[in-house]
């Protein structure tokens, strides 16, 4: 692999096979050996063979035996979220994952947009989540507005980079959530478990 490939196979719905892949594969690896205390490493050169190393700390005692009633991921009830990146492939594979999960996902590639279809109906949103980086308008100024229209609203920012929270704008507009790319689906779903409910304790303090 190149290096420019190599810097982002662990990247959620990073995919060299267009519409054919998902880019969860190697995310969802990742992300459960980093859950587990681990690392992977990986060694490519264009024209060689890839080697991985996948690194887990040692068990230090037997395991316990798993109920059979465990719970699974919590499951949307067709809750629609707003989701704007300007990369379409993320976009296109985010409507897949919600999906699955039991969500709606309403996806733009243009921020523009996403604004224009909010601002026509700001109420059929239950949540928002933008990147952060976007060559039109970043991801502080897309919920800035959003909030402008509807100042209950769950909003979230996602990003490759490190979490902003130092950024004086994350505090400035209240965002509700980060989730980092790669994320794992766990995180993923507790993410959009968090917004949720930061909307549903918003309603019940406005009726108080």
């Amino acid at each position: 692999m190149s290096r420019e490939i190599l810097d982002r196979i662990f990247e959620p719905f990073f995919t060299t096979k267009g519409v054919e892949g998902t880019g969860l594969g190697l995310s969802v690896v990742h992300g459960l050996v980093k859950d587990h205390g681990g690392a992977v490493t990986v060694e490519s050169e264009p024209g060689n063979s890839s080697t991985f190393r996948v690194y887990v700390p040692a068990a230090r005692a037997e395991p316990a035996a798993l109920p059979l009633d465990v719970a699974g991921p919590a499951h949307g009830q067709g809750q629609n979220f707003l989701y704007i990146d300007d990369e379409a492939a993320l976009g296109s594979t985010m409507t897949r994952v919600l999906t699955l999960l039991g969500y709606r996902c309403t996806f733009f590639a243009d921020p523009r947009m996403a604004l224009d279809a909010f601002r026509a109906d700001p109420d059929q949103f239950d949540a928002a989540i933008s990147d952060m980086t976007m060559p039109l308008l970043s991801g502080y100024d897309v919920i800035r507005e959003l909030r402008a229209l509807r100042p209950d609203l769950p909003v979230a920012l996602t990003s490759g980079r490190a979490s902003p929270s130092w950024h004086p704008a994350v505090s400035n507009l209240a965002v509700d959530a980060w989730i980092s790319k790669p994320a794992t689906l766990d995180e993923l779903n507790r993410a959009l478990e968090l917004l949720l409910q930061k909307g549903r304790d918003r309603r019940r303090d406005v009726r108080g």
